[in-house]
């Protein structure tokens, strides 16, 4: 542009001819001159009336993308300039009628067709006397993205600020709700985030359960900044707590003042139930685990244990530390490492094993527990990674059936000796029977009395021994009364010391108010005799006998772990010395016949078998406990009686018997034993009429034409028994007396219908 360009406004009054007057307008041209070529926007002159460009700058030109003579006297209309023609024929009028338009926002596209939002602003001046427009363009199509991604975003958290699921809050430090989404006001209860904000105008006081945790947030914010996960109790409108997880951060200004928090807020009521609910399976799994009865143990695949509970620490002696600390093989005798060590290998190699077996353990003082245990492996993704196991000390039930062993055995072979000893009994019934006859027969002076006599002692020692085979097994003849057992004791005071010697101290204790008991008091002296023997030979330095009495009541508790007792009152005969004592396996063989520890010659072997048949066929109980150097303890229990001890009778003492010639139809199935009694019978003068069976006896009394005075019968005989024979004879000679007897105890007699009868 060669020559100068005055600008003249509308109002511009007409420049005066001084000099002073040509210098300014030199100097605003210049002025004017510098900002339209180097200012940052893009300018441009054109004509008022067809839009003709005058003069662009450099800025206009590299906008819009044309030369310089490419936009010289051409129109901006016919370049195509402004995306609107009727925009710019509005800005035009607008121009003429206001003389100037301010940042009007309008596209304009470029010589490559991009289209540009700018924003232009255009007034009227006068060049040379023609009006011409003064165009400043921006390009703020920039500007104009940026503010619609802003929009864009704003309106994208908008919508997730009003469709967000969790609560979204703002809150001044004071308490009050600046804003809240819907969320936070379904959250608690309101039906709008107005209605929360209305209604709520003090977080503290009535949205916190408790007001102190709006505190401990508070703080928490302003020295932290953030806070995340905190777990707080709010009140709905209705009144409900639920439990809430907020993270939220402070907004300070510039001076580091704080201006408000904001953050977000979710319901975690129902995780807090579900923990709740966990955190009580726990404990009660813990509780379970802790206190059961068994032992409950884990360990990985090595044998490592990884678990234990109280139980396994009981039944172990090793602390959980101690334990958690050791492997499986530490805790096991030799014998039974190999098997579980297989057990360990199968489960790894994913093998069945065994689910439940029996071994022992070693627990931590040496002593060895047997211990029934259950196993089964735990997987992780469908390998396994843990054993769980489950042990229970079974040493009780093994002693209990080791008792109920011992017990069956002792039933069997009393059952064998009461048999055997019923059969020799009878043998020696005639031994000592003919004995006694031939001593009669040879009279005092015969040279073969010795011989006899020597014949009568073995019989009565083999006698003797008959009995005790009979007391063992609970099949001889008893005499019950109702007995004072600390009156028995006292009496036997007597006889017990010069038994077990000066060197053993002997004491008695007595009951006070003792009770009372029923059982044969010869036998329970047997018994004690028999037991002090025992204890002296037990301390032959010297000791302690003790003899006590007691009133005891035995439970459920005590009758599970002793085979053979029932609950029940009890009259206690407690006789414990301070002797050598017992081991186990001479413990368990102390009841059997025969069986001794002593020398050979220096005792039988039936006298515990003794007491134990006198016992029981008393209906009593009787328990040992001895240890290796420790003595012997032997606790009989009687059953209580309420019945009044009675005064014993003077027993009436019988003349010899006188004989007579009375008819006697004997019954004995036993040949020896009817012979015998035939020729006692017959010797005395009596007529005896012999059958060696019931149906024989019937007979035989059918058959006699004469009187018979008495039936002599055993009770216990095949097809027929002394009882219904005594019966069926009776209906058909109703005066003759019957005479019962038996090598049986009253317990089998009475077994065979001897109820109504007298017996003898």
């Amino acid at each position: 542009m060669k020559k100068r360009i005055p600008v003249r406004k509308k109002d511009r009054r007409k420049s005066t001819h001084n000099g002073r007057a040509k210098e300014n307008l030199r100097l605003s041209e210049d002025r004017f001159r510098k900002v339209f070529h180097a200012g940052p926007a893009a300018i441009s002159i054109s004509t008022l009336g067809e839009g003709v460009f005058l003069d662009v700058n450099d800025n206009f030109v590299r906008l819009l993308g044309y030369s310089r003579e490419e936009l010289i006297g051409h129109t901006s209309l016919g370049l195509g300039i402004y995306d609107s023609p009727g925009r710019l024929a509005q800005m035009v009028e607008a121009v003429r009628a206001e003389g100037a338009i301010r940042d009007d926002e309008t596209k304009v596209r470029t010589k490559s067709g991009e289209i540009l939002n700018a924003r232009i602003s255009v007034e009227l001046i006068y060049l040379e006397g023609e009006e011409c427009l003064l165009a400043i363009i921006q390009d703020v199509t920039g500007e104009k993205r940026a503010e619609e991604a802003r929009a864009r975003a704003e309106e994208k958290y908008r919508r997730m600020f009003e469709e967000a699921v969790e609560g979204i809050f703002q809150t001044s430090p004071g308490g009050q709700f600046i804003t809240v989404n819907p969320a936070m006001a379904r959250m608690c209860g309101y039906d709008g985030p107005e209605d929360l904000m209305s209604c709520v105008t003090d977080i503290e006081r009535q949205l916190y359960v408790r007001p102190e945790r709006r505190g401990q947030f508070r703080r928490l914010l302003e020295q932290r900044g953030v806070i995340q996960r905190f777990e707080n109790q709010i009140r709905r409108k209705d009144g409900s707590p639920i439990w809430v997880s907020e993270n939220a951060r402070v907004v300070r200004d510039p001076h580091g003042t704080v201006l408000y928090f904001e953050g977000s807020c979710e319901d975690i009521t129902e995780r807090k139930r579900a923990e709740e609910a966990l955190r009580d399976s726990e404990e009660r799994y813990r509780e379970l685990f802790e206190n059961a009865d068994d032992m409950i143990f884990t360990m990985d695949l090595h044998g490592n244990l990884t678990s234990i509970n109280r139980t396994g620490e009981d039944i172990s002696g090793y602390t959980r530390a101690e334990a958690l600390a050791m492997n499986i093989v530490q805790v096991l005798p030799p014998e039974h490492c190999g098997a579980v060590e297989k057990v360990l290998e199968d489960i790894a190699a994913g093998k069945e094993v065994p689910r439940i077996f029996e071994l022992e353990f070693l627990t931590k003082n040496g002593n060895r527990v047997a211990v029934e245990i259950g196993v089964r492996p735990r997987y992780e993704r469908g390998k396994p990674v843990e054993v769980e196991g489950i042990g229970r000390d079974v040493s009780q039930r093994k002693g209990l059936e080791a008792q109920l062993r011992q017990a069956q055995k002792m039933e069997a072979v009393g059952r064998l000796s009461g048999g055997i000893a019923h059969d020799f009994n009878n043998l020696m019934t005639v031994v000592l029977g003919y004995t006694h006859i031939l001593a009669k027969k040879l009279g005092p002076d015969s040279p073969n009395c010795a011989e006899l006599e020597a014949i009568k002692s073995a019989g009565e020692r083999a006698a003797a021994l008959t009995r005790q085979l009979l007391a063992f097994s609970r099949k001889q003849v008893l005499k019950p009364e109702v007995l004072d057992l600390d009156i028995v004791m006292e009496d036997l005071q007597k006889m017990l010391r010069p038994l077990i010697g000066e060197d053993i101290e002997l004491s008695l204790i007595p009951e006070p108010d003792l009770g009372r008991l029923r059982a044969d008091k010869g036998q329970i002296e047997q018994i004690v005799m028999n037991l002090a023997v025992n204890s002296r030979d037990a301390m032959p330095k010297g000791g302690r006998l003790t003899i006590r009495t007691a009133n005891v009541d035995l439970d459920k508790s005590y009758t599970r772990l002793h085979v053979g007792s029932q609950p029940g009152a009890y009259v206690m005969l407690d006789v414990t010395d301070t002797g050598c004592g017992m081991d186990e396996a001479t413990l368990g063989q102390i009841f059997e016949p025969f069986f001794t520890t002593k020398e050979q010659g220096k005792g039988t072997g039936l006298g515990m078998s003794t007491v134990y048949g006198i016992v029981k066929q008393s209906g009593g109980y009787i328990w040992v406990d001895s240890k290796l150097g420790l003595g012997t303890s032997c606790k009989i229990f009687f059953p209580r009686v309420e019945q009044a001890v009675m005064t014993p009778k003077v027993r009436e003492v019988l003349a010899g018997p006188a004989g007579g010639k009375e008819t006697i139809l004997l019954v004995e199935d036993e040949g020896s034993v009817a012979i015998l009694a035939r020729r006692v019978l017959e010797r005395e003068g009596y007529r005896v009429l012999e059958a060696r069976e019931g149906q024989e006896a019937l007979r035989i009394s059918g058959r006699y034409v004469g009187p018979i005075h008495m039936i002599l019968t055993d009770v216990v005989m095949p097809v027929m028994s002394g009882r219904e024979v005594a019966h069926r004879l009776l209906s058909e000679r109703p005066e003759v007396k019957v005479l019962y007897m038996s090598g049986y105890t009253d317990d089998e007699v009475l077994q065979h219908g001897i109820l109504d009868c007298d017996i003898g």
